[in-house]
């Protein structure tokens, strides 16, 4: 049906130009269009964050127009998540605009009262940089990128076309790293949306050198925090579950179980209480305050979760 509106749409905008609209996600992107009157030519059209959803969006446009400067195309400026999808473009000879997303957000307000736009925000900062800088595809061939060997591959070939030209011999140099899996990653490599540059491969090789650094640094404090355990001889490491590092959190925020004198205390030092909303008939609980310690709430939490598992006494029938 849509297809059959866009071909009417398309007979009647010939010589008009065109605005697209891309909204970009991690893993696929959403399309829609208008003319210069301000019909709508294309409601949505989605297409993958991908070397083939690339190609289709490329055949989308052309669609559109065979003249690349009948069509002007924004998006929001999202950092590496257009960068690919924007160079992509413009070597075809379209002309890219990227908004401020605060400015497609006030733009928002003023066509609608209601709240239409959402933010999204990914935490995983370097596991961003890893699937969207370099290969947006090597995250569906290897689960997890935070591993010894993609550290090595990357560290070795921090841009597509070197995966792509190496050896396939000095690819299973790296250790861990299967024969399968360096074949689908040289594969890709050949294929993918991810661009070479000096300063994006400069800049991951390091982003790996200060992740092995943080890590080297987090195994020693671990290292020091079980010594610490050891000699405390504490009661809470025989608990099943709990281990030195749920335990070290616990003594270290509560100090000694003697400042409580009921579980209910500790409870509320934690923030783990039940809200209660008292209102002439009504009486009823809520959420958890979560006031007081965010730390220790947090290993209490994981320490019951882990003891309904590990304990025979605690764990649910």
């Amino acid at each position: 049906m849509e297809r059959t509106t866009v071909a009417n749409n398309l007979e009647r905008n010939q010589k008009l130009i065109f605005y697209v609209g891309i909204d970009i996600a991690k893993n696929k992107h959403d399309l829609a269009c208008i003319n210069e009157t301000g019909e709508t030519v294309i409601t949505n059209f989605r297409f993958a964050n991908s070397y083939q959803g690339f190609h289709q969006l490329k055949l989308k446009l052309e669609q559109l127009s065979p003249i690349t400067q009948d069509v002007q195309i924004a998006l929001e400026s999202t950092g590496h998540y257009n960068y690919n999808i924007v160079t992509f473009l413009r070597e075809f000879g379209y002309n890219v605009f990227a908004y401020n997303p605060l400015i497609i957000k006030e733009f928002a307000k003023l066509q609608s009262l209601r709240k239409t736009k959402k933010d999204r925000k990914d935490a995983l900062l370097i596991a961003r940089k890893l699937r969207s800088d370099v290969t947006p595809e090597l995250h569906r061939i290897v689960s997890n990128l935070h591993n010894h060997f993609v550290y090595d591959l990357l560290t070795n070939y921090p841009s597509p076309q070197k995966i792509a030209r190496a050896r396939f011999s000095s690819l299973l140099k790296i250790k861990r790293l299967t024969a399968d899996k360096a074949h689908q990653i040289q594969e890709i490599a050949k294929q993918t949306i991810g661009n070479t540059s000096t300063v994006l491969s400069l800049e991951l090789v390091q982003l790996i050198e200060n992740i092995k650094h943080y890590d080297k640094q987090i195994t020693q404090v671990q290292e020091e925090i079980n010594l610490l355990m050891i000699e405390l001889n504490s009661p809470i490491a025989s608990i099943p579950g709990i281990g030195s590092l749920l335990g070290a959190i616990i003594l270290a925020e509560m100090k000694t179980i003697h400042n409580f004198k009921n579980p209910n205390q500790l409870q509320a030092f934690a923030g783990l209480d039940p809200a209660i909303y008292q209102s002439g008939q009504m009486d009823n609980t809520g959420h958890i305050v979560k006031r007081g310690s965010s730390y220790l709430r947090y290993a209490l939490i994981q320490a019951a979760k882990l003891i309904a598992i590990y304990s025979h006494i605690l764990k649910p029938i």
